[in-house]
């Protein structure tokens, strides 16, 4: 942040003072509206929120108290496809979720995981025209614009 300052000091770059990170990726009212969903209104929890909705990669939250799932679920509740890799039928509703443009969170992952993901967390994309086509294994999926995934561990110090 330092440097960030420097920088903008050193090549006239106006800013506001005091600087606030978080202002300039959200807005003060869809902070608000966060902490209405759960999220705690501290600091900390504003910049984690601010970087997840602002991340280009699917994010991993660490969440050993699960204050950040109950957030997710509550922010995206009328577009959320909670999975778990626990249940038979994961590998389905994310092709589905991928294709009709679901908010995906993956609960409780553990250390390892399938390795059938691993081309949706590398965003291994396919331009075909405007489109954009995921494969994975013998499946060709149209990715959803609308598409997003969330990744979520209760591990306190996963590796």
């Amino acid at each position: 942040m330092n440097n960030f300052l420097k920088f903008s000091k050193d090549n006239k770059i106006p800013i506001s003072d005091p600087f606030d990170p978080i202002e300039v990726f959200a807005e003060k009212a869809e902070i608000a509206e966060w902490n209405n969903n759960y999220l705690p209104a501290d600091f900390n929890s504003s910049q984690n929120g601010m970087i997840l909705m602002n991340s280009e990669r699917w994010p991993l939250i660490i969440d050993p108290q699960l204050q950040g799932l109950k957030w997710l679920k509550e922010q995206f509740k009328d577009n959320l496809a909670n999975l778990k890799m626990t249940d038979k039928t994961w590998k389905n509703d994310l092709f589905n979720g991928i294709e009709s443009g679901k908010i995906i969170v993956f609960e409780n992952l553990e250390e390892k995981i399938d390795a059938t993901i691993m081309p949706v967390i590398g965003r291994n994309y396919i331009k075909r025209g405007s489109n954009k086509v995921l494969k994975i294994g013998d499946r060709e999926l149209n990715v959803h614009p609308e598409f997003r995934m969330y990744m979520q561990t209760k591990l306190s110090n996963p590796k």
